[in-house]
């Protein structure tokens, strides 16, 4: 009997201190950079290739081949939207095979999408999770090229492209995990300007588009990396980058416009 009036107060006051902990508010937690971010792991992805699918020199496997011999972590082959072959059911199937024979390698299947407002001269890559791949790609392919076609002069207000990328976002609504990224943007525009302009206009309609190609590659010209266009590549790099004050320090300007100095100054030391 003693026993139990010793454990029975016992039992109350760890119930009552129970409560007040669980009711107590827990501060949520912030992250301010991701876990890896600091660490001295590399982490090389070319997103933007091509196959002899399309307009490349090599096929898929060789195209893999290569990218394990630079030591690139992640390779995309994107073959343009307009060819027959790109992500049929022979390439997607050939994608398949060698992720199972290369599996160090991550390797994704994407496509370079016509933007046809633009007559042909802005393209955009398309990726999406492996597991996706058969439904996703073929899908966005068909939307692309319904109006590609199109002439420039015919659709001055873009809206044919405005269309193609509300279907995007009815895939993304719909569950497809994709990201788009504007590729090679000063090699046929007429006004370096033109670059913020689409891709702020892209980016409201859908947030799948994440940027764009600071560097373009080999383009075929001599010297390398050259647009052989009035718009010039500075070093290997498009001007959409290199230039001082151009279209991406337009883009990190609007961002910090609408930040607290705190978060300005956290962006800045991450």
């Amino acid at each position: 009997m003693r026993k139990l009036y010793i454990i029975i107060p016992l039992l109350l006051i760890l119930g009552v201190g129970y409560l007040y902990l669980i009711n107590q508010k827990i501060p949520p937690s912030i992250i301010e950079s991701p876990s890896w971010a600091g660490n001295r792991n590399t982490f090389i992805m070319d997103h933007h290739t091509h196959s002899n699918v399309s307009d490349g020199s090599l096929s898929e496997a060789d195209l893999v081949a290569l990218a394990i011999r630079s030591q690139c972590n992640v390779l995309a082959i994107t073959d343009h939207s307009d060819i027959k072959e790109t992500v049929n059911w022979q390439q997607l199937r050939t994608m398949d095979a060698l992720r199972n024979e290369f599996p160090e390698l991550l390797l994704f299947t994407g496509l370079e999408l016509n933007m046809p407002s633009y007559n042909g001269r802005e393209h955009v890559t398309v990726l999406t999770l492996p597991e996706h791949e058969n439904m996703v790609l073929p899908a966005i392919k068909i939307i692309g090229e319904q109006d590609n076609d199109r002439k420039e002069k015919k659709d001055p207000d873009r809206k044919v492209d405005q269309k193609i990328l509300h279907r995007i976002n009815q895939l993304v609504n719909d569950g497809a995990d994709l990201l788009m990224i504007y590729n090679h943007p000063s090699r046929k525009d007429t006004s370096p300007a033109e670059n913020y302009f689409d891709l702020m206009a892209w980016k409201k309609i859908s947030p799948a588009f994440i940027g764009f190609e600071g560097a373009p590659g080999h383009q075929k010209t001599n010297p390398i990396g050259d647009y052989g266009n009035s718009i010039k590549t500075i070093d290997r790099w498009d001007p959409m980058v290199s230039e001082v004050g151009g279209a991406w320090d337009q883009m990190l300007g609007k961002l910090f416009q609408k930040m607290t100095l705190k978060q300005c100054l956290a962006k800045l030391k991450n």
